[in-house]
């Protein structure tokens, strides 16, 4: 479900990561977004349009899937790393607990019904 690389046409800058954040995820409450850049630098294999993806998934699942599932304020770097794990890893590849591995499941349940 993660978008090829191949598809990406915008050079991947602070400036464009930073509108990605702005327009995706500085509405949503209990959301920590200041640290989006390390964020998406520490994934340096993502592509821009990659980034753009996760972070619309981030914000379309948020209210409905992330809110109910993790309590007080969620951190940025988690949600990506669900996110990641759902749509381009198979359920044999994430690691973490079972309670990680049962959200995950879960939320790639959720992305195919709600696609």
């Amino acid at each position: 479900m993660l978008p090829p690389k191949k598809d990406n046409i915008y050079p991947r800058s602070i400036e464009n990561l930073n509108a990605i954040s702005r327009y995706y995820l500085d509405h949503l409450e209990n959301l920590d977004t200041t640290d989006f850049l390390n964020v998406a630098e520490s994934f340096p294999a993502l592509s821009l349009n990659q980034i753009e993806f996760i972070a619309k998934m981030i914000s379309e699942c948020y209210n409905e899937f992330f809110e109910p599932n993790f309590k007080g304020v969620k951190k940025l770097s988690n949600l990506f790393l669900y996110v990641i794990d759902a749509t381009a890893k198979n359920p044999s590849e994430v690691n973490g607990s079972v309670e990680r591995r049962r959200i995950t499941e879960e939320l790639r349940d959720f992305l195919k019904k709600n696609s």
